[in-house]
């Protein structure tokens, strides 16, 4: 009976007059015996150790003989005449190929010398295969391609293997001591003596393992790099910020497109009527000036409202080539004259041509984007007064815009939120904290980078990698519509009583100016509030109105489905839609449903008037 196992052979054991069995340390199943045992116990089928010895305590057996010592105990028979009525059963552990075997002696009391014969022979042999074991454990950090060393319990190193040895060289380093952690004396030093600590040499990253051997006095202590698991978990940890950020961009676009929206209309409402106001004549000076101020409020308001629309929809920007130099030079002479006496504009604009630095993108945002920035690093400096410099370079593929400052510096924690929507370190002062988010949205749309350097107390820069003009980009779809100020106009002569004009917005007052203000371009108008009975009147009286212009966000049918459903029942009469609301609306998007014109609110009257015009023919 065996497994396969290499069990030591024993002189006189298989006709010795004991009961000789050997059994696997886990399972103490039976994988052995001799003719003695075979001849007392009935081995037929599988058979584990509490099979042959009910009464034996398998747990106190195998923790006793775990600890290193034997088990013995004294077995009775149970009434088989084959079987000792008294014998003592002992059992010794030892480990042959990697397995846990147990070798148990089943004797008469009466043959006890015999048994301690056979005993010698196995301890023997479970001495011998045990400094087998110890001989391989000793070679293992010698063979081993990471870095072992030990240390006494002071921390000093008093052996390092080849791996260690290799890796000292490699690193051009003048000992081992500068591999290991800074805390390595107080690891080893510590409590304990043992636990974990990383190092860094360069950019490579190192897991140190200490565990204290006591009787030895002695610390083990095994490295290993983990540099790629580092880097890993850093990516990792770049994109889920970078998704959250994303997430949390999102969702304050819509929430400023709403709001932006909303605001847009009572905006409109405003202007539309102090522009009535201001287009009645009046002799009283006074409550004009007071008119155009309102008008003038209005305008900045529109303006604020284009910064939260342009960033909530993601406005999409017309690419031409763009001298970045030239760029550079006339935004910051404009700046120049703006800037405190105190602050000292620096450029340095790199060698070369003009040719040298151009660009695919869009100018007037990119001067945006300078101007926004030094405007900041004007903010920043103590008592706005010191040092703003802005330089221009190539670097392989990328030209390069560099804006620093002397100034105050930031925190990790504001470096870390500078880019979001609505951060803001200057609350006093009236920062929206629009800007940067915007100036990053920018660079984003021109396919570039922009980076933020920053430290307290020594300053900031913020550095733009902007691609190389390439002639084969396709460009990216056209620039919306640019408005004019409001007003800007008189009415002209009126048009026929034939023109009627349907203006379709839910918000009634906004529809009520609508109509006021065509009137006084000479345009008859009539407006309703409820889309769908718009479209009811429109499909009965069709040849009773020339133009729709309906805004996009009403309850029941929106702007677009307003249009298709006009461009099927009714496909001579032009539409043109007005929104406010654009995060997923684009002008592209309008001519291919059938639509004439996309306008965004507050609506251009002026255009408004000449595109009706055009239209109405």
């Amino acid at each position: 009976m065996n497994d396969g196992l290499d069990i030591p052979e024993v002189d006189f054991l298989e006709t010795a007059a004991f009961a000789f069995l050997v059994f696997e340390g886990k399972s103490l199943q039976l994988l052995r015996a001799n003719r003695c045992a075979e001849q007392w116990y009935e081995l037929s089928g599988t058979k584990v150790l509490q099979d042959l010895f009910p009464r034996v305590n398998v747990a106190r057996l195998q923790r006793k003989l775990r600890s290193g010592k034997s088990f013995k105990t004294a077995v009775e028979s149970d009434g088989a005449s084959s079987v000792p009525s008294v014998a003592q059963l002992e059992v010794l552990r030892f480990v042959k190929q990697g397995v846990e075997l147990y070798a148990a002696f089943v004797v008469d009391v009466a043959s006890v010398g015999e048994r301690a014969a056979i005993y010698r022979s196995f301890a023997t042999l479970a001495e011998a295969d045990s400094k087998t074991q110890r001989r391989r454990l000793a070679s293992f950090p010698e063979e081993n391609p990471n870095p072992v060393l030990a240390t006494d319990l002071r921390g000093e190193i008093v052996y390092t293997n080849p791996g260690m040895d290799l890796l000292v060289s490699q690193l051009n380093l003048n000992s081992a001591r500068e591999l290991l952690p800074s805390e390595h004396i107080e690891v080893v030093t510590g409590a304990r003596g043992s636990g974990e600590a990383e190092s860094s040499v360069g950019d490579r990253i190192f897991l140190w393992s200490y565990h204290r051997l006591a009787e030895q006095h002695e610390v083990h202590i095994y490295g290993r790099e983990i540099t790629a698991i580092r880097t890993a978990e850093q990516e990792r940890s770049r994109a889920l910020a970078e998704l959250e950020r994303g997430k949390r961009n999102q969702a304050i676009g819509q929430l400023a497109g709403g709001f932006a929206h909303d605001f847009n209309n009572l905006l409109a409402v405003i202007a539309g009527y102090t522009d009535l106001a201001l287009e009645q004549p009046s002799e009283d000076e006074i409550l004009r000036g007071h008119l155009e101020q309102v008008r003038v409020a209005a305008e900045r308001g529109r303006s604020i409202v284009n910064q939260i629309l342009a960033f909530a929809r993601g406005e999409r920007v017309q690419f031409e080539k763009v001298d970045a130099k030239a760029m550079l030079v006339e935004v910051l002479a404009l700046l120049r004259g703006s800037l405190a006496d105190e602050v000292s504009l620096i450029s340095d604009l790199g060698d070369g041509s003009s040719d040298d630095f151009q660009v695919n993108g869009d100018m007037v945002k990119l001067e945006q984007v300078v101007m926004n920035l030094v405007n900041n690093a004007e903010h920043a400096l103590p008592t706005q007064s010191g040092e703003i410099r802005v330089s221009l370079c190539r670097e392989a593929s990328y030209v390069v815009i560099r804006v620093s400052d002397n100034g105050r510096g930031m925190p990790p924690d504001v470096r870390e939120r500078i880019f979001e929507p609505y951060f803001t370190t200057k609350r006093m002062s009236g920062g929206t904290g629009l800007g940067l988010a915007m100036v990053h949205g920018i660079i984003e749309e021109h396919s570039g980078l922009i980076e933020v350097e920053s430290e307290e107390g020594r300053g900031t820069t913020f550095t733009i990698r902007l691609p190389k003009f390439d002639s084969n980009l396709d460009q990216v779809a056209s620039e919306l519509r640019r408005m004019r100020p409001l007003g800007s106009r008189k009415p002209t002569t009126k048009m026929g009583p034939e023109t009627k004009i349907m203006v379709v917005d839910d918000e009634a007052a906004l529809a009520r100016l609508a109509v006021r203000v065509l009137d006084r371009f000479g345009l008859r108008a009539e407006s309703f509030t409820d889309p769908e009975l718009a479209l009811q009147t429109l499909v009965k009286n069709s040849g009773a109105y020339s133009v729709v212009i309906t805004d996009q966000s009403m309850p029941g049918l929106t702007g677009l489905e307003l249009m298709r459903e006009v461009r099927e029942k009714c496909p001579d009469i032009p539409v043109i839609l007005c929104s406010g609301y654009g995060v997923e609306l684009t002008e592209e998007q309008v001519l291919a449903g059938g639509g004439e014109a996309l306008l965004w609110k507050p609506v251009d009257w002026d255009a408004l008037v000449s595109l009706v015009r055009e239209l109405s023919g």
